[in-house]
């Protein structure tokens, strides 16, 4: 339709479609041109996209770590301000038991002066008190050497103590019913003559008793109130009766009956108002 030879004209109409077609091809050239431009910038933005996305799984990695991390350092923070806390309290009770210890250093110290105050107390009183019992005992000697010659000086005649002196009597025998333990069972003898014999005749010894306190100071070493105190001189004649009484054996049939006197006469008192009793002599 078209031909190369210079002689073919074209015609205006042809010419003008041709420019359009130009034209259209021209844009259509830009927008291809402005479309591989975009899909590089595309590209490139695709690849920085890809970059930024792995740095973000990076960051996010590092920032779940650093939150671990920090989560660990506020727990050693906490447990770091409890170990304060912990310290401080026992460093606040250790001071208060140094108070303490140094209160009961003083009290130690105090109880020690106070059990040395004591203690020398106690040795002086012992030693007042070893004073007092030698002081009781010499007093005790002075005593019983002033009784000895008391003793010795005034001797008691016979005829001032004939009062005293209990008079030999003769007695009786005694009869006392003598219970069956059984009524079947008939006793030999309804009736026992029980004889006392005659008592011995009363002793007047002008020594003077044996005195065990005064021979044993360990027994005297404590000195009481009867033993400081004076005493009365005891009565030679019951001091000998006494003794007589504590050496004779009385039966039990005689310890618990009373002794019928056939003369009926008035018992014989001592000096001091007690009754004088006569024991039997074997």
């Amino acid at each position: 339709m078209f031909s190369d030879s210079d002689s073919f004209t074209y015609s205006p109409s042809i010419l003008k479609q041709l420019e359009q077609q130009n034209a259209i091809l021209e844009e259509e050239n830009k927008q291809l041109r402005a479309t591989s431009y975009l899909k590089g910038e595309l590209e490139k933005t695709r690849t920085e996209l890809i970059r930024m996305t792995s740095l973000k799984e990076q960051f996010e990695e590092k920032y779940n770590e650093m939150a671990v991390k920090c989560m660990y350092l506020e727990i050693e923070d906490s447990m770091i301000y409890d170990e304060n806390e912990q310290i401080t309290l026992l460093n606040k009770k250790i001071e208060m038991l140094m108070h303490a210890n140094e209160d009961l250093r003083k009290e130690a110290k105090k109880s020690k002066e106070e059990a040395l105050k004591y203690q020398m107390e106690n040795v002086r009183l012992l030693e007042d008190l070893e004073r007092y019992r030698k002081e009781a005992y010499k007093l005790k000697e002075n005593k019983g050497q002033k009784e000895k010659a008391v003793k010795g000086n005034d001797k008691p005649s016979v005829p001032e103590m004939q009062h005293v002196i209990v008079s030999e009597e003769r007695v009786e025998p005694c009869e006392y019913p003598n219970k069956s333990p059984s009524p079947r069972i008939e006793p030999k003898k309804s009736k026992q003559a029980v004889t006392v014999r005659k008592s011995a005749p009363v002793q007047i010894t002008t020594q003077p008793t044996f005195n065990f306190a005064l021979s044993s100071p360990k027994f005297c070493a404590t000195p009481t109130v009867s033993a400081l105190s004076p005493r009365q001189k005891a009565s030679p004649i019951r001091t000998a009766t006494n003794q007589h009484a504590k050496s004779q054996y009385l039966p039990s049939f005689l310890r618990s009956k009373r002794i019928i006197r056939k003369d009926k006469k008035p018992t014989p008192r001592n000096s001091n108002g007690s009754t004088q009793f006569e024991m039997p002599v074997d």
